[in-house]
């Protein structure tokens, strides 16, 4: 996305050095933690990618129409969002019942938050193989 970013004849403040420079950041803060997330899919890794990912998706909504990489990198950014958010809601309710010791309702939301982190360990390796935030540079 970055080289992208620096072909462009951007146009307005959006378009302009100082924009340009946090998108770079996001994406190299972004790059960062689907790194970690992909070596590890524990809770930490994965919320704080979650919110690399959240950050990234609003800079790209509001650079939309200034940068042309920002619309297609948006379009991958949503559906991984929402699974990350998935992910972070079944770990949030295994803590819960881990808490308040409901061991049976426990081992569920287990078996429902290991399926989660199955197909976002997929989503995460696409994303890897086919470098979806590097393409976009």
């Amino acid at each position: 996305m970055l080289q992208a970013t620096q072909k462009l004849q951007l146009r307005g403040k959006l378009g302009g050095h100082r924009m340009r420079r946090k998108l770079q950041k996001k994406v190299e803060k972004f790059d960062a933690r689907l790194e970690a997330a992909v070596k590890s899919d524990k809770p930490g890794p994965m919320h704080r990618l979650r919110i690399a990912a959240k950050q990234l998706r609003y800079t790209c909504e509001l650079l939309e129409n200034a940068v042309e990489a920002a619309p297609p990198l948006l379009a991958e950014l949503t559906p991984l969002q929402e699974s990350l958010g998935e992910l972070h809601d079944a770990d949030v309710r295994v803590e819960l019942l881990r808490r308040h010791g409901r061991k049976a309702l426990l081992r569920e939301e287990q078996e429902v938050r290991a399926r989660l982190a199955r197909l976002v360990e997929k989503e995460l390796g696409r994303w890897q193989a086919r470098g979806v935030s590097r393409a976009a540079q």
